[in-house]
């Protein structure tokens, strides 16, 4: 039996059990790589485990007019919990006719989005009523790639 992570009341242990030379090298290998990992996040206390995904709310921002074709849109946003460094905080707004995404644009939260055709984006709205979607979203680069978490949404409806 190997040890190899211990901590009062929880310890990571493998027993090593006589097998066919080519599931014992699985077994050696398996125990070389994740029982090290595991005995490491074992030991860790839950605040050393890494920054958790922060928390955020968005509604529309209160107006005195309704929400048309050609005006804009704003949102009240919130966002509780420790970003991490070069993470960024986002709105995307998606509007559909039926099945059909007649407008998509994210920006900042506190950018006031035009309702407008957008046909520079291959995206066409005419006017007519849409329904749409805002996405508050948190995007976290991890090497080459991004982690993108959905925080929360708000649907509204745009008339023509």
């Amino acid at each position: 039996m190997l040890t190899v992570g211990r901590r009062p009341g929880f310890s990571v242990t493998a027993q090593f059990v006589p097998a066919d030379p080519d599931t014992q090298d699985m077994w050696k290998r398996f125990c070389a790589v994740v029982l090290p990992v595991a005995a490491v996040l074992a030991l860790m206390s839950p605040a050393d485990a890494g920054s958790s995904v922060p928390t955020g709310t968005i509604a529309l921002a209160p107006t005195a007019q309704a929400l048309r074709y050609g005006g804009f849109v704003s949102f009240v946003t919130t966002v509780q919990g420790k970003l991490a460094p070069k993470s960024r905080v986002y709105v995307t707004v998606v509007c559909l006719q039926g099945s059909t995404a007649v407008y998509q644009y994210s920006s900042a939260p506190d950018f006031a989005f035009p309702l407008v055709d957008q046909p520079s984006e291959g995206l066409e709205w005419n006017g007519g009523s849409a329904s749409c979607t805002a996405t508050l979203i948190y995007k976290v680069p991890q090497g080459r790639t991004y982690a993108i978490y959905w925080l929360d949404q708000t649907a509204f409806d745009v008339t023509g």
